[in-house]
């Protein structure tokens, strides 16, 4: 309540809602100078990016503690992969749950752990629109939404021969999708288009 009276008095509203997150912690310590364990943001997002910094905060309920550590940020980052990944194939259905389900959720003291398992269950289902408009909310659009089809495919036939271990044509249409302006980030269990530039 001070950050808003103290806004509120140099005539600016401060924010409609507040929410303090539960404690950060480091590898199960808590996170401080004195421990000497401290991140800092730019550190963060140069190492994690933007998407899998977002989606570590959604795993936990904003008043718990949240234990950050390379492997829970693996776990965000595999679980970015999987919800971006969705959208490579593009095969749309109206399966899984409605619309109706994600509102309630948030709604209920803002639980974006419930949130996220529905989005996973819309990734499941293929139900590509209602995950696309979820991870918008949060802030999270996945990647390759964008690329043209041409693409997608090249970058589909292009991860079948890297499991086939054929690096030579897997080589070739990476040059292919790279002339074409994109560029294709080979993550843990897939890999994201993104625009070159």
């Amino acid at each position: 309540e001070n950050e808003v009276a103290q806004s509120r008095a140099l005539g600016y509203e401060f924010a409609k809602v507040w929410m303090h997150n539960g404690m950060l912690r480091f590898t199960g310590e808590k996170m401080s100078k004195s421990l000497g364990n401290v991140e800092t943001i730019e550190g963060v997002l140069d190492r994690w990016g933007v998407e899998t910094t977002l989606l570590f905060f959604l795993t936990a309920h904003w008043h718990s503690p949240i234990d950050f550590s390379d492997d829970t940020m693996e776990q965000a980052r595999a679980q970015w992969t999987t919800l971006s990944n969705a959208f490579v194939l593009d095969e749309q259905t109206d399966a899984g749950p409605e619309w109706d389900e994600l509102v309630a959720v948030l709604d209920d003291d803002f639980n974006t752990p419930a949130a996220l398992a529905l989005m996973h269950e819309w990734r499941r289902v293929r139900n590509l629109d209602l995950l696309r408009n979820a991870l918008e909310i949060f802030g999270l659009a996945p990647p390759d939404a964008e690329a043209p089809d041409r693409i997608r495919v090249l970058a589909g036939l292009r991860q079948e021969a890297r499991q086939q271990r054929d690096f030579t044509e897997s080589d070739r249409l990476r040059a292919e999708i790279e002339a074409a302006g994109w560029e294709v980030r080979d993550e843990a269990g897939g890999y994201r288009l993104v625009r070159a530039g």
